[in-house]
């Protein structure tokens, strides 16, 4: 995503738990001369005033299974902050398949976490992927303002 939004002329920047993912994305950076950011750190603790955050979209990339500490942690800042990050909208990856033991079948497996969050969604994408082998439909990207 962040190589995406950098293509596009968006500030991008990236924060992974995972130093060899950082690496990687780097080398990519470098290599493809696409500037971003890219912070090794748990995106749940990072201090985002310190990124002066402004009319911004957070992707969470990641499925609702593996994504949803993430997701709650991150809203969970925001609403802390939320005098000064009050034009940040978020962007869900979901998905049409679920597991077996998947907690969340409503909304692409968002749907408790857009509930709880009273969130609206204003647009749902499906985009070709080939992110899980067991995935064989489009991805849903769900967004809110």
């Amino acid at each position: 995503m962040i190589y995406c939004g950098s293509i596009l002329g968006l500030h991008s920047v990236g924060i992974e738990i995972d130093k060899d993912l950082c690496d990687l994305q780097n080398e990519i950076s470098i290599s493809s001369n696409v500037k971003y950011e890219i912070i090794n750190s748990d995106s749940n603790s990072i201090d985002y005033m310190r990124l002066g955050l402004g009319n911004t979209m957070i992707f969470i990339s990641a499925l609702p299974e593996l994504g949803e500490m993430l997701a709650y942690g991150i809203m969970n800042q925001f609403i802390k902050n939320k005098e000064k990050l009050s034009k940040v909208g978020i962007t869900l990856m979901g998905s049409h398949t679920h597991r077996k033991y998947s907690r969340d079948k409503s909304k692409w497996g968002w749907g408790k976490f857009i509930d709880d969050f009273e969130l609206k969604i204003v647009e749902c994408l499906s985009l070709p992927s080939s992110r899980t082998l067991d995935e064989k439909r489009n991805t849903k990207f769900v967004h809110d303002p």
